[in-house]
């Protein structure tokens, strides 16, 4: 599409040919001409004229249409891109939610696990501290009795 916008604009740049000087003259009907020439009459003139005029017209329109045809692509593709990065957005935040529910829940796990265990370690420590005591004591016993 873009190409053939880019070639109609280049089609529309005014561009002059020319295979040396350019000669101008006016010549009565029935006059010679002071150099070999293309004589056109005023009708000839006027389709001439009209003519490029009528394509200039063609042209404009037809690039105007492609233009507002990569226009609306170009809105439709950013729209499409608009809702691709919410869905996306979304989908992200539902995730981020899922990991913070799921890390507060743990949290709330482990400190529960945390208290529950304090008992048990202070029961343990007692034992321990029993058995190392007792065992202690044992080892002494039988060290001064020998």
């Amino acid at each position: 599409m873009l190409n053939k916008a880019f070639l109609l604009l280049a089609l529309l740049i005014p561009t002059n040919a020319y295979a040396g000087e350019g000669k101008f003259t006016f010549v009565p009907q029935g006059g010679v001409v002071p150099f070999q020439a293309t004589c056109f009459d005023d009708f000839a003139t006027a389709t001439i004229i009209t003519e490029r005029e009528s394509k200039e017209r063609e042209f404009k329109i037809e690039i105007d249409n492609v233009i507002n045809v990569a226009k609306l692509e170009c809105d439709q593709r950013v729209e499409l891109q608009e809702i691709m990065a919410k869905a996306q957005e979304q989908r992200l935040t539902v995730a981020v939610e899922s990991k913070d529910k799921q890390i507060t829940e743990l949290t709330q796990r482990l400190s529960k696990l945390e208290k529950r265990n304090i008992p048990l370690y202070v029961v343990a420590g007692i034992v321990a501290g029993v058995i190392v005591g007792g065992g202690i004591s044992f080892t002494i016993a039988t060290a001064v009795g020998n």
